[in-house]
Formats: C-alpha cells, structure tokens, sequence
C-alpha cells in the first residue's frame, strides 16, 4: 500500500504543461506514492501522453463525461489506498521534496489532517496573484471563516482517515470554489497547519477555471462565507450575517446600513472575545477592512455617521482627525 496518493485532476491540459506536472510526481525524493490521473473525459490526446509514461505508480481512471474538477477529485478520493492525499492540478508543478516534507510534518503532528504549503506563482498575469502566509492552525481557521480561501490547492496535503471518518468531499455546487467549502467543512473535524516554504509552482494563467470565471466564483464563495459565518456565531441573525458578509467581501454600505453595522461590530468584538480572541488579535484582523470601509464610503451622510465617536471607533483607535480627513475626502479612495 502507497504512503501518499497523489491525485490529479485533468481535462484538456496543455500537454506541455501536463508532461511537467507528471514528472514533478515522478521525480519527488519520495517515492512511495500512487498517481491517481483522473481524466475527465479529455480529448484522446490526454490518454496518449498519459501512456507514454510507463511507471507503475501511475493509475490511470478515465471519467465516461465530463464531470468537473471537484466531482474528478471525489473519485481520486475514494480510489485513493495512501494515508495521506496530496492534491496537484494538472497545471501546476510539484517541486522535488514537496512530498518528503509534507510527510515528515504530518508525522511528527498527528494532530494535523490539512496542510498548505507556499507556493511560487508562474505564467500569465503572475504579478497580480499570490498567497497567504500563515503562523499555525488558529490563523488559518479564523482566515477561512472571515476571509476566504486560505491555501493554494495544489499544495494540499490531507490525512485521509479524516475524510473517511468525516465523509467529506468536495462539492460540485461550489464550483469554480469548491476548494474553499471543502476546507470550510473541514473546520471543527481536524487542524490545519501551513509551512512556510514554497513546494510548488502554481502557473496562473487566462485557461485557470477560477481566472475565467470570477464572478461566478465570487458568488459562490460569499455562500460558502456565510455558511460559515452562521456555523461561527451561532446566534446572529441572517440579516445580521448578510450585513456582516458585505462588509467582509469588501461591499459598500448605504447611509442606513452603517448605524446597523456600527452596533453589529461592537456585538462581534463580544462574540469573539467569548471565543478567546484578545483585543489586539481581533484589532489586527479587522482594522484594515474597518479602515477600507472609511474609504469607500462616498456619501457625505454615511461619513458623519462614521464620523461619531462610537466604542467601534475607540476599540480600532480611528483617530478624529483622521476620521475627518475621510470625510473630506469621501469616496476618493474607494477602490483601495
């Protein structure tokens, strides 16, 4: 039985770019691992490179229609006999000791069931991509819950007794960010840990799904957000939730939202020192999006009502003058 499963999603990749997705497996300094390559349902071209290879770690599963990403995946999982799974994209490139240490983490931290790594952003439009670091397991919780996506996908390495005990998959629904709900639904199963170390070549270009279909990826991961944002804070409302998801997403807020908004911070500073989050804690992770709320808010309505000393105010320490230099300036720098 292989240590890892390696599973690889694929339809109608470059064959350039799948050759070197291939052989980033082939040559890890790891070598107990199965490469499960799960077509779905490419052009013949996709068989014909696959076959060219003649190891006998790969496994190759042909889908009958095309089904998607997170449904290719589901099959990897379940075909999966490894103890860990590691995830790589048919696009992207593994670098030589990606899984040997990966492996000697998730060893030595019985405790972990996901792991990302740092990854290195190559092709198209790189410049404008990159990646959260992250110190540990709580970060990346409150990371997912609040922001969004915490990991490049490519990266992931999962413990696969989670998943089975936990009869988690990947959802199809959330598709172009299925990726986000299936860590979202790993919350509270497992622990998650980053290593600061880049151990793959995540290739952004105009033919990535989530590149092509942002919007739809935008709509879906808002859903995902709120699921979990309802599953975090238990007692708020859903107006409450859909208030505080626009303001997380980066929304603007009308002139009569803002009052409601300015009382539902002061509840969730609350909510989350009940959850053992210190005040500088909840101050570095909100006051940036606090600040950018001052700058989109284009109304001179809206400004005095963020101009009013308020606890909100007090606790994220917005000075008075700096307050009424938004004002001034009301809407200038929305798009920051």
């Amino acid at each position: 039985m292989p240590k890892i499963s390696v599973i690889m999603p694929i339809y109608n990749t470059d064959p350039v770019y799948l050759k070197e997705a291939i052989e980033s497996v082939l040559h890890q300094t790891y070598k107990d691992f199965e490469l499960l390559l799960i077509d779905d349902a490419s052009e013949p071209y996709i068989r014909e490179v696959i076959e060219s290879y003649h190891d006998k770690r790969l496994k190759y599963i042909r889908l009958k229609s095309n089904s998607g990403a997170a449904a290719a995946r589901n099959i990897g999982i379940e075909k999966s006999k490894g103890e860990y799974i590691a995830l790589l994209d048919s696009d992207d490139i593994a670098l030589p000791e990606r899984l040997e240490k990966q492996v000697k983490y998730m060893e030595k931290h019985p405790e972990i069931g996901c792991m990302g790594t740092s990854a290195e952003i190559i092709g198209d439009d790189s410049d404008n991509a990159g990646f959260t670091k992250f110190k540990g397991h709580k970060e990346i919780e409150r990371f997912l819950i609040f922001i969004n996506c915490a990991f490049c996908n490519s990266s992931i390495m999962l413990r696969k007794s989670v998943l089975t005990k936990n009869h988690i998959f990947y959802n199809s629904e959330f598709v172009p960010a299925e990726d986000y709900g299936f860590y979202i639904s790993l919350i509270g199963k497992t622990q998650f840990a980053f290593l600061n170390e880049v151990l793959i070549q995540y290739r952004y270009h105009h033919a990535n799904i989530s590149h092509k279909k942002c919007q739809v990826q935008l709509k879906n991961a808002t859903y995902i957000k709120k699921q979990a944002l309802t599953a975090y804070l238990v007692d708020f409302k859903e107006n409450e939730i859909d208030l505080l998801c626009q303001f997380l997403t980066n929304q603007s807020l009308s002139d009569q939202e803002l009052p409601r908004f300015i009382m539902l911070i002061n509840r969730l500073i609350d909510k989350l020192r009940m959850k053992n989050w210190t005040d500088e804690e909840i101050r570095d992770f909100f006051k940036k999006k606090i600040k950018k709320l001052y700058y989109r808010t284009p109304s001179l309505k809206g400004q005095c009502v963020l101009l009013q000393k308020s606890p909100m105010t007090q606790f994220f320490k917005l000075p008075f003058y700096w307050r009424m230099m938004c004002l001034i300036t009301r809407g200038l720098f929305r798009h920051v």
